[in-house]
């Protein structure tokens, strides 16, 4: 049986425009059911023995046919998602992403931009193979602690092969084990990933990792940018935040 011929069935509880003959039984089997249990509340009021059986069946079908018709309400609401631009609230932790050469500023201005309110930092890396951000991921957190800014705890690489580092799936469970290791006493709202560095399927992972309602991300765009269009200088982060609403859908 289909989805649509199943949500007929189910309203005939409630509405002849379904299957007319499942609405008039259960329009009797109601009023049978309305009937007796009214008789069980007088008879109660009267303090007289109440028939057990009778009474859970009355209330039975009536409960039957209420939850009905509150699954249907429920069903008949389609998730709509908006987005919109803020700047980028200050987060306790932020997961960054690490690019090769003049990439890495833009987790660095991540790192700058948030580190007043910072406690951790994960700074994702790819490793091995010719083409390698973790020289650059370990030269920003050295250059953070020289500069007193943060604490050597504070800043975590997080080292993946160049094959995981381009594999969204690979990329958005390793952020998942990020929120899996959060205290009790933070919640997935106090976590920013910064999406802009890395490649595009490492970007692509880590947007999917923050899609889930309650969770943060933002990215950087560039305040200068040189004649290919690259950019030469990182703006303060924007965060894009994604608002998930239930909208009342009409009944086919």
């Amino acid at each position: 049986m289909s989805s649509a011929s199943s949500r007929r069935k189910l309203r005939s509880l409630w509405s002849a425009e379904g299957d007319p003959l499942i609405f008039f039984v259960t329009a009797f089997l109601v009023g049978i059911s309305i009937n007796l249990a009214s008789n069980r509340i007088e008879d109660f009021l009267k303090q007289e023995k109440i028939p057990q059986l009778s009474t859970a069946i009355a209330l039975g079908v009536v409960g039957i046919v209420l939850f009905a018709i509150l699954v249907e309400r429920w069903k008949a609401r389609t998730q709509v998602v908006y987005t919109h631009l803020q700047p980028a609230q200050k987060a306790k932790w932020l997961i960054a992403l690490a690019s090769t050469g003049k990439g890495i500023a833009t987790a660095e201005a991540a790192i700058r931009y948030h580190h007043s309110a910072l406690e951790k930092i994960w700074l994702i890396c790819s490793t091995g193979g010719e083409i390698s951000s973790e020289a650059e991921a370990e030269n920003l957190k050295q250059k953070f602690e020289q500069e007193r800014i943060l604490q050597p705890d504070q800043i975590q690489i997080v080292r993946l092969k160049n094959s995981q580092f381009e594999d969204p799936e690979a990329v958005k469970s390793e952020i998942e084990k990020i929120y899996e290791a959060l205290p009790y006493d933070l919640s997935e709202k106090d976590v920013i990933i910064d999406i802009t560095g890395g490649r595009k399927a490492t970007t692509a992972g880590a947007f999917l990792a923050g899609l889930p309602e309650g969770r943060r991300i933002e990215i950087i765009n560039p305040l200068e940018v040189d004649e290919t269009g690259h950019g030469t200088k990182p703006g303060d982060p924007v965060e894009i935040v994604v608002d998930y609403s239930l909208k009342r859908v009409r009944p086919r």
